[in-house]
C-alpha cells in the first residue's frame, strides 16, 4: 500500500480534468431547478461533473432571502416547498398552478389513449 495521496493501480485517472471557475459556480447556483444534464451542456461539462459541483458548492446561491425567479420579493418561508425551491409566495403559487395545468393535460392525454385502446379491444 502506498502513501496517502498516491494513486493506486485500481484508481481511475483522467487527464482532461479542469478546475471549476467562479463563473461556472455562479451559473449553476443561478439555475437551481435545471437538470445537471442541461447545465452540463451549457458549460461543456458532464452531468456527473455538475452534480459534484453542486455537492461541493451548493445547489443555490446563498441569497436565500430573495426569490430567484422574480429577484425582488422575499422567499416564502412559511411553506417548506417554496423555501426549498427558493420562491416567493406569488412565484410559488404560479409554479403550482402551471404544474396543475400540466398534470391535468397529461391525465387527459393518458385517459384518451386508454379509451382508444379499450375501443380497439372490443
Amino acid at each position: 500500500m502506498g502513501n496517502l495521496g498516491e494513486s493506486s493501480p485500481n484508481m481511475k485517472t483522467t487527464r482532461n480534468r479542469r478546475r471549476v471557475t467562479d463563473a461556472e459556480v455562479a451559473y449553476i447556483q443561478a439555475h437551481p431547478l435545471d437538470t445537471a444534464e442541461s447545465l452540463g451542456a451549457w458549460l461543456g461539462r458532464t452531468a456527473s461533473s455538475v452534480a459534484h459541483i453542486r455537492e461541493r458548492f451548493g445547489r443555490a446561491s446563498e441569497r436565500r432571502g430573495v426569490c430567484w425567479r422574480c429577484d425582488g420579493r422575499p422567499v416564502w418561508e412559511e411553506s417548506r416547498e417554496a423555501l426549498r425551491m427558493g420562491l416567493c409566495k406569488g412565484c410559488y403559487l404560479e409554479e403550482q398552478a402551471m404544474r396543475a395545468e400540466e398534470d391535468a393535460l397529461s391525465n387527459a392525454v393518458r385517459q384518451k389513449r386508454f379509451r382508444e385502446r379499450q375501443k380497439g379491444d372490443r
